[in-house]
């Protein structure tokens, strides 16, 4: 059992059912069986439900961590949904639910299960008070060898010189062992003292100072939802630069994406006559490509943190959203936050060139969607030094469901911090922050 959920919601996150299933698709290609067909799609529900189940498991996470997503944004190695691996997890699974009723006054959560905790093998969740909620990041050391080459790491020895004693796989499972307990331990400097290692990257890493909760849009993404439920379809704008829109699936055309896109484009150029029809269409659909329109709760499900969907409506419409009757979709018209940010006393412009593909290979940013082959945007603020901004800087709006005006207002006291915090780490001012 998982934080006591039945035994049958277990097996389905440990991909008996997917496994079974992957197998009589693979005999039923072999015999050219049309139950092909019914099969993948059966494969392709059953990871859906999977993943819903898991994403659950994350929100249990992002809330006991008190929505701050500085630090569960560091809890993930990478970004992309890790498959669940049932040989090695098992164990796991059965130790969290012997523990959970074992400790009435915490929940243990395996953390292979979530997609979005990578490092220690346990999250555990305990009840410090009524109103305050301690989260612990676990590493399990079981079995014989485990607990040997722990003793031995503890007591200075190195892995070079398990090697020679144990073997080279003993060898490998101890650097194993020690880049784990280094990722906790940089994790754990981040959190309470402020400056530590980033696990995913090992690059030094520094937190502002803390400053009131970002504000979010959820509202008016609730409003949203229930809107396009009642009525098929409704778009608006967020702080002249975000624009959401949401329909039931029967309204879209396929694909829906692309007819989403096309409505967002003019709606934010209303003045612009339509050319998909005429002998100028491709000047329209290269117009189209400079703003990128997102599948919001794709998004969502595919990334290891942010707002969980979860809690964008009520029970109807959260299923609605869950089982694709109801689509969102998000764009940012970059041009015009650029605009809103000198309303801010901010001059923004992009990173672009060499600075632009050194800033991607150190692995801290990727091109910014809409942005002309740009992986950063360079802000400058009145009385500071400039500073950049990355691409996970506009994730925010995206997975952290940030208001644009609030980011930016926030750019305004944050600007002394970041920059400061540059120079720290890098020891000169051309450096992400």
């Amino acid at each position: 059992m998982i934080c006591g959920e039945p035994k049958s919601i277990s097996d389905r996150l440990l991909e008996s059912e997917a496994r079974s299933l992957t197998v009589k698709l693979k005999t039923a290609r072999r015999a050219k069986d049309t139950a092909a067909v019914d099969l993948k799609r059966k494969i392709e529900i059953v990871r859906r439900r999977q993943l819903i189940v898991r994403r659950m498991l994350d929100a249990i996470v992002y809330f006991m961590c008190g929505q701050y997503v500085v630090f569960i944004r560091r809890l993930a190695l990478r970004d992309d949904v890790r498959p669940i691996d049932p040989e090695g997890l098992a164990h796991i699974v059965e130790l969290a639910g012997r523990l959970n009723e074992q400790d009435p006054k915490s929940v243990y959560l395996a953390a292979d299960l979530t997609t979005s905790v990578h490092i220690g093998d346990l999250v555990q969740i305990e009840a410090d008070s009524p109103l305050r909620w301690c989260v612990r990041i676990l590493e399990v050391k079981e079995g014989n060898i485990n607990r040997i080459l722990a003793e031995k790491l503890a007591a200075g020895e190195s892995p070079e010189d398990l090697g020679g004693d144990m073997g080279d796989k003993a060898a490998r499972q101890a650097e194993r062992m020690l880049r784990q307990q280094r990722r906790l331990e940089g994790f754990s400097d981040f959190v309470h003292a402020g400056q530590g290692i980033d696990p995913r990257t090992n690059q030094t890493l520094r937190r502002t100072p803390d400053r009131p909760p970002t504000s979010g849009y959820q509202p008016e993404l609730r409003t949203l939802i229930e809107k396009a439920a009642e009525a098929g379809q409704h778009i608006l704008k967020v702080d002249d630069c975000l624009i959401l829109g949401a329909a039931r699936a029967e309204t879209l055309r396929e694909p829906r994406q692309v007819t989403a896109w096309h409505a967002f484009f003019h709606y934010n150029h209303p003045d612009m006559t339509c050319l998909l029809s005429t002998p100028r269409a491709q000047e329209e659909r290269d117009l189209l490509e400079k703003e990128p329109v997102i599948d919001l709760v794709e998004h969502t499900y595919r990334a290891t943190w942010g707002s969980p969907v979860f809690t964008w409506g009520t029970l109807d419409r959260v299923c609605d959203l869950l089982t694709g009757r109801v689509m969102v979709y998000a764009m940012l018209d970059m041009a015009a936050f650029m605009k809103r940010g000198a309303r801010f006393g901010l001059r923004m412009e992009w990173v672009k060139g060499r600075r632009a593909e050194m800033l991607k290979q150190t692995g801290g940013t990727t091109w910014i969607p809409g942005s002309p082959r740009a992986s950063a945007i360079r802000v400058e603020t009145p009385g500071t030094a400039p500073f950049e901004l990355l691409s996970g800087f506009f994730a925010r709006i995206f997975l952290e469901l940030a208001k644009p005006d609030s980011l930016l207002k926030g750019l305004l006291d944050l600007g002394p911090d970041l920059r400061k915090a540059q120079e720290e780490i890098t020891g000169h001012g051309n450096a992400s922050p």
